[in-house]
């Protein structure tokens, strides 16, 4: 189930914070935020300051043009970083832009152990496209 508790993508642990504070007697796993093409520094810093006990992923919405952003250097650095600490990446962006779909592929094919989730079903405008991107995520793995 996805509770959208508020967002300050400035101070993103905010959020995990508040949610403490009220689901405190309930086992719950919570993702934030962190810009994936950030440089590798900053993302670094960033998931150090998202230390706690309920996160468990990372999602960065790249949805329109924003998923250019997946194309970017820092991305398979960030998502490398993700998969070391145990942390998987909420995927939010059209799947049926086949150069991020390629692109998340590729970086699923270097980084065998990070996990991925992709958001929205990656959200279906063209039937025929977002099939033909499914079975090609599909077979990379």
């Amino acid at each position: 189930m996805h509770i959208e508790a508020g967002f300050d993508n400035q101070a993103p642990v905010n959020e995990l914070n508040w949610l403490a504070t009220y689901l405190n007697d309930i086992p719950y796993r919570a993702i934030s935020y962190s810009a994936i093409d950030a440089s590798s520094k900053h993302f670094e810093v960033s998931l150090n300051e998202l230390d706690h006990p309920s996160l468990v992923g990372i999602r960065d919405i790249t949805e329109g043009d924003e998923a250019k952003r997946l194309l970017t250097p820092h991305c398979q650095d960030n998502l490398a970083m993700l998969a070391g600490e145990n942390l998987h990446f909420e995927a939010q962006f059209e799947i049926e832009n086949m150069q991020a779909t390629e692109q998340l592929i590729k970086y699923c094919t270097a980084l065998p152990s990070l996990r991925v989730v992709i958001n929205h079903l990656g959200f279906i405008c063209d039937e025929q496209r977002w099939l033909e991107a499914i079975i090609k995520l599909s077979q990379s793995r």
